[in-house]
C-alpha cells in the first residue's frame, strides 16, 4: 500500500492516489460495503474500520462523515 496526498494552504487533505495490492484493495472494498451496511443503522457513529497494508506499516481509516 502506497498512500499519497497533496494538502491545501489551509491544512486540508485535498487528493489522495492509493496504490494498493490486491488483498489491500479486497480489505478497503470489505470495509467500505460493511460501512454501507451501517448507515440504516443508530450505531453507524461509532463504527469505524482499519484497513492495513500487507506489512502493517500503513493503515487506512475508513468511518461514516
Amino acid at each position: 500500500m502506497r498512500l499519497n496526498g497533496e494538502v491545501a494552504d489551509d491544512g486540508q487533505l485535498w487528493r489522495v492516489s492509493l496504490a494498493l495490492t490486491r488483498a489491500e484493495a479486497a480489505e478497503l472494498r470489505d470495509a467500505l460495503d460493511d460501512l454501507i451496511g451501517h448507515f440504516d443503522r443508530s450505531e453507524t457513529a461509532a463504527w469505524h474500520a482499519h484497513v492495513s497494508s500487507s506489512d502493517f506499516q500503513t493503515e487506512i481509516n475508513v468511518s461514516p462523515e
